[in-house]
This record gives structure tokens, sequence and C-alpha cells, in this order.
């Protein structure tokens, strides 16, 4: 992924629409274990736990 091309925010802006993982991978240049992390650590934040299942 290169410095600066924007798709973290594009990874959440999905994530916020209710996208998996692969449409994300598709979307972006980021590898599919960084959108993994990413997602992660958002759904953590959201749900409140440290166990999420995640939407692959």
């Amino acid at each position: 992924m290169p410095q600066g091309d924007k798709s973290k925010e594009e990874c959440f802006r999905l994530w916020k629409n209710g996208k998996s993982v692969g449409e994300m991978k598709r979307s972006t240049t980021a590898k599919y274990e960084t959108i993994k992390m990413w997602v992660r650590e958002w759904e953590q934040g959201a749900q409140g736990t440290w166990e999420v299942n995640l939407r692959e």
C-alpha cells in the first residue's frame, strides 16, 4: 500500500456501510491481513469486546 493512498479511510467508510473484508480488499490497495487488523480494531471498539467475528 503506497504511503498516503487513503486505503484505511476507504476501508473505514466501507466497514461503516456493512461491507465485508473481501469487498474492502477489492476496493483498495491494502493487504488482506492489514484490512483484517483494522476491522478487528474497529469491531472491538464498536462492540466493546475483545473477541469479535469478522465478516470475510
